[in-house]
């Protein structure tokens, strides 16, 4: 199993912000509990660096679109994910997202074929 996060915007000034420090802290909690390795859009992976001095290794990143200029949209981090993840053999994963934004995630995870999939969000860490 993994986690895939993905990201719930960026402030003005280009930083993580609060619901991705947020993310951030659960699924870097979450990865050490239970093992899991992180596949996270890049805002969340700046915010684990930042708040966790851990550097994670840039094939578990997403960065940008596939298609140079293309918006990095939910299909996209997914499918990017789920390429890294198939490469280790993984099918099960935990949707890392804003509550407001992890159904989507998953119903694409789904889509694209992983067996199981669950929410870790924000609300979780309360």
């Amino acid at each position: 199993q993994s986690i895939i996060g993905q990201s719930f915007g960026v402030t003005s000034d280009n930083v993580p912000g609060d619901s991705n420090d947020a993310l951030a802290d659960i699924g870097f909690k979450m990865s050490k509990q239970y093992g899991a390795p992180l596949f996270l859009q890049w805002e969340i992976a700046l915010a684990v660096k930042q708040r966790h001095d851990i550097v994670l290794d840039s094939s578990s990143i997403v960065l940008k679109h596939a298609v140079e200029g293309k918006y990095l949209d939910t299909y996209e981090v997914v499918r990017q994910s789920s390429e890294m993840c198939r490469k280790l053999g993984i099918d099960t994963v935990g949707i890392l997202a804003h509550p407001d934004h992890a159904w989507r995630v998953a119903l694409t995870a789904q889509k694209l074929g992983f067996s199981m999939v669950y929410y870790i969000t924000i609300d979780d860490s309360r």
